[in-house]
């Protein structure tokens, strides 16, 4: 991994990471990037046992989303680490967005938090990312756009909860606690994450 750090590191002026009088600044952004690089292999392995599954399920649409993700993040990986030189950045932000984004998508692919399972909670691992292996400015931002997302999916389910009973005077409790429910998923999701992250 830590060869793989270096050669997406490489420029055709820098040997390493930057100036060679910085030793121990670089052997620390070395590690942080050879580890980044490892973590980010695992995770298509993970995508794509992901995809398995719910091709098993029989839940194509949620399917491809994990075989996207595996796709786009293994010709990311090969291009910037394998066979260009100085695109370690290129592939950092890559895989934030992918990481950020498909959770998402799938959550909405199987049709709410419930269905899915509570997937969009991995797309948690992008403003921890970048916490981890960027700047807390930037992880900030992240975390930002997570937290935007999160809480327009999660109203937009206790909306379609909220109206889905619609018309059925005789259920309005039953109505009620399919509220109540969102209302909790809503909650204790963005407080958690909220908290973890500060």
């Amino acid at each position: 991994w830590k060869r793989l750090a270096i050669q997406a590191s490489k420029t055709p002026h820098t040997s390493i990471l930057g100036d060679e009088d910085d030793v121990t600044n670089s052997q620390k952004e070395l590690i942080h990037r050879a580890t980044f690089i490892m973590l980010s292999a695992l995770t298509i392995l993970a995508g794509a046992v992901w995809g398995v599954m719910y091709l098993f399920l029989r839940e194509y649409v949620a399917a491809l989303m994990p075989f996207a993700y595996c796709a786009i993040m293994g010709t990311v990986l090969f291009t910037c680490v394998f066979r260009a030189r100085g695109r370690y950045e290129v592939f950092v932000t890559c895989q934030l967005c992918c990481i950020l984004i498909l959770p998402f998508a799938v959550h909405v692919a199987l049709g709410g938090v419930r269905e899915s399972g509570g997937v969009m909670l991995w797309s948690f691992l992008c403003p921890m990312g970048a916490a981890f292996f960027r700047s807390a400015e930037e992880s900030l931002r992240w975390f930002g756009i997570y937290e935007a997302v999160s809480a327009s999916l999660l109203f937009w389910d206790l909306w379609t909860a909220a109206g889905s009973h619609n018309g059925y005077s005789n259920d309005i409790g039953h109505a009620d606690d399919g509220v109540v429910t969102q209302l909790y998923f809503l909650m204790n999701i963005l407080g958690l994450k909220s908290i973890v992250f500060a």
